[in-house]
């Protein structure tokens, strides 16, 4: 018969509970993972399953003591590496969010806002065809398990017991800045074409003062923003593999793996 010590038995928990924390905070905040059709249960089994596979892999050294002040200030601190590290991809989709949000504004489509039920804000409808085109692709290439792979190298890279002021933090901001600039160049092609649009409608009116630039000008606005965001879409693969790259990059940044 097999027995174990108290102090045995919190050794083998130990191992489990600190990758489970991880792993619930990347939850938490991990594209895909944290969509509300996924329910609170599910996401329990998975981070549940993901801990069971994730710690064996892991060489966890940090004692567990119930109820200690240390235990609670750990658990608060693999909470927040995980949840940074599912920051990192949300970036990566708010990306192609901010695109879509800035060829809305283009096309006049600005007010056209509907439900995000995944994240559960308001965003505009051309940001929501992109991040479904996106996530579809994304999963395609097999990006979920990448995510994964990327939660059992933090293990490596930043090991249960480290502070979180380990992570390169400021590869997150170069993120941010990395979102907003690549999602301004990912919505250029409607930008450029939408201000020829109006520049020649503003020329129109000055040659012809009673021409009805309202009852024209709308619907032309309308098929060459459709225009532009087809064109855009049908590079979304090109796009997206580059991009990707460049995720994979930051990431590496964020671990500080070299």
């Amino acid at each position: 018969m097999i027995t174990l010590s108290l102090h045995e038995f919190l050794v083998l928990l130990g191992k489990f509970f600190w990758p489970l924390l991880r792993v619930t905070g990347f939850m938490l905040v991990a594209p895909i993972f944290s969509d509300r059709s996924i329910t609170y249960k599910l996401r329990l089994i998975l981070s549940f399953s993901l801990a069971l596979l994730l710690a064996p892999l892991a060489n966890i050294n940090v004692p567990f003591e119930p109820f200690s002040v240390a235990t609670i200030l750990g658990a608060g601190n693999e909470l927040l590496i995980g949840g940074m590290l599912g920051l990192g991809f949300s970036i990566f989709f708010g990306l192609f969010i901010t695109a879509g949000q800035i060829i809305s504004m283009q096309m006049g489509l600005a007010m056209a806002i509907m439900n995000d039920p995944s994240n559960g804000i308001s965003v505009a409808i051309i940001g929501r065809i992109l991040l479904i085109c996106i996530t579809l692709l994304f999963l395609s290439v097999d990006g979920h398990i990448f995510m994964v792979a990327t939660l059992k190298d933090s293990m490596d890279a930043i090991p249960v017991g480290t502070s979180v002021y380990n992570l390169n933090i400021t590869a997150l901001i170069k993120m941010v800045s990395w979102m907003f600039a690549q999602g301004l160049l990912l919505s250029i092609p409607a930008i450029s074409v939408m201000f020829a649009c109006n520049t020649t409608f503003g020329l129109l009116t000055r040659i012809s003062p009673s021409l009805n630039i309202f009852a024209l000008g709308f619907p032309l606005t309308m098929l060459l923003g459709i225009m532009a965001l087809t064109a855009t879409v049908t590079r979304m693969g090109d796009v997206f593999f580059s991009m990707s790259d460049t995720l994979n990059e930051h990431i590496n940044f964020l671990l500080d793996i070299r």
